[in-house]
């Protein structure tokens, strides 16, 4: 949370911060997604399409061994991450930090096509998991 507030940028999340996913132990998700600021608008888009496809099916995997997501926050500060988060259904979180937005995303209530595949998966998981 202190990334989502501001107080620490990416580069200085160490391993002490980051838990790991185990099946069946519910955990937060912090999805950093950075992009190439040269890159025509043609082309940040294809990168755009690619990562969330990309994102989506990390999320399906995670959801077939049974790692319970119960959030996925993200950031951005530029328009085109921000306008992907709204894409893909995040709502908006805290407050302003400057041009820097945060976002969340709850994949137990969400009907974002972002999840769908995580959902599936851990229905999956959940079916064939013994009694």
């Amino acid at each position: 949370m202190d990334f989502m507030n501001g107080k620490i940028r990416g580069w200085e999340i160490d391993a002490e911060n980051v838990e790991t996913f185990e099946p069946g132990k519910a955990v937060e998700c912090l999805a950093i997604i950075a992009s190439e600021p040269d890159v025509d608008a043609t082309t940040r888009k294809h990168y755009v399409r690619v990562l969330i496809r990309g994102l989506t099916n990390e999320l399906g995997k995670l959801g077939r061994r049974g790692v319970i997501l119960s959030k996925v926050y993200a950031t951005s500060e530029t328009p085109t991450g921000i306008a992907m988060a709204l894409h893909v259904g995040m709502e908006q979180f805290g407050k302003k930090l400057g041009k820097r937005l945060t976002f969340v995303l709850d994949p137990t209530t969400s009907e974002s096509f972002l999840v769908d595949e995580y959902k599936n998966g851990l229905h999956e998981w959940k079916k064939a998991k013994p009694l």
